[in-house]
């Protein structure tokens, strides 16, 4: 067993403290924060890691800090485990990893609807890749007015291309580095924030050594909750509905449906803690390189095609 550092306490911080207190390989759990009522025990500094001999560290204060904590830790202490919030940075750096172990915690790829389409697509050709998601910003936390929130202000590393990345995430998963055709990232509601609130993108992977069109939509502003990936290709059709958790697909020519009714989100989480601390190979585990590949697409997409 082995103690674990979380560095911020919100909501992530909070979910991931929650999780891993039930976790059989840790043994006592530290937060770095300025809040005073919690339910662990609290550090005020990176410097008290050798001091509580603490191992694995979770980095999830606002992705605007991201950087220098993971520097900090970089510089100063050697076979660390990390596990770093996405997205890993607020801007593309190329930080070098050199003394130990970082993992960015695209958690949804533990999701069985994403291992369901990793393994049935794996011999197939696929034409075509649709992924939508829509929300509504202020009603993701009860607990804090959205205005005040990471996620409306660009200067914490807040907007729809970092704070909903995970679908980013996904593409390059299951079928490789996305060739970007257009993209249309801006901010367009009347939603009190300065940051972009919506990303359309055409583009297209090469799967199989044959390519693969994609279409991806992403929002914060909409009313109607929708979040769900469309696979098509020879043999092969496939809907995963991430918020319903269900998944409909024909192959070939067998038509199936799926619940995945016992699910939470929390599970997937928990998935992601497990595969680390196992230290078992995992290929679902999103590396430090993968991060950071997330990153040049979003950075790709702001300097062409975000408009100001």
């Amino acid at each position: 067993m082995i103690n674990a550092l979380i560095v911020g306490y919100g909501s992530v911080g909070r979910r991931h403290a929650n999780i891993l207190s039930k976790n059989k390989f840790i043994k006592k759990i530290y937060i770095l924060t300025a809040q005073k009522k919690i339910l662990f025990d609290r550090i005020s500094s990176l410097q008290e890691l050798d001091t509580y001999d603490i191992d694995y560290i979770i980095i999830a204060n606002r992705t605007n800090l991201h950087f220098e904590s993971l520097k900090y830790i970089e510089k100063n202490y050697n076979n660390k485990i990390i596990l770093v919030e996405k997205p890993i940075y607020s801007k593309f750096s190329n930080l070098k990893i050199l003394k130990n172990k970082v993992w960015v915690g695209y958690n949804l790829r533990f999701h069985p609807g994403l291992q369901l389409i990793k393994r049935l697509i794996k011999d197939k050709i696929i034409w075509s890749i649709e992924i939508k998601h829509s929300s509504y910003l202020p009603d993701w936390r009860n607990s804090i007015d959205y205005e005040k929130s990471n996620s409306a202000k660009k200067i914490y590393g807040g907007g729809v291309l970092r704070e909903l990345s995970h679908e980013l995430d996904m593409i390059n998963f299951l079928f490789g580095d996305i060739q970007i055709n257009h993209a249309y990232s801006n901010k367009i509601s009347n939603l009190k924030v300065d940051v972009d609130d919506i990303l359309i993108l055409l583009g297209s992977v090469m799967f199989r050594k044959k390519t693969a069109f994609i279409s991806l939509a992403i929002n914060f502003f909409s009313r109607h909750r929708d979040r769900y990936i469309i696979v098509e290709g020879n043999n092969i059709s496939i809907k995963i509905d991430l918020f319903k958790n269900t998944a409909t697909y024909l192959n070939n020519g067998v038509l199936k449906k799926i619940r995945f009714s016992k699910l939470s989100l929390d599970q997937t989480y928990i998935d992601l803690h497990n595969a680390i601390l196992n230290n078992i190979s995992n290929a679902s585990l999103c590396s430090y390189k993968e991060g950071l590949d997330v990153l040049k697409i979003i950075d790709k997409i702001e300097r062409k095609y975000e408009k100001k």
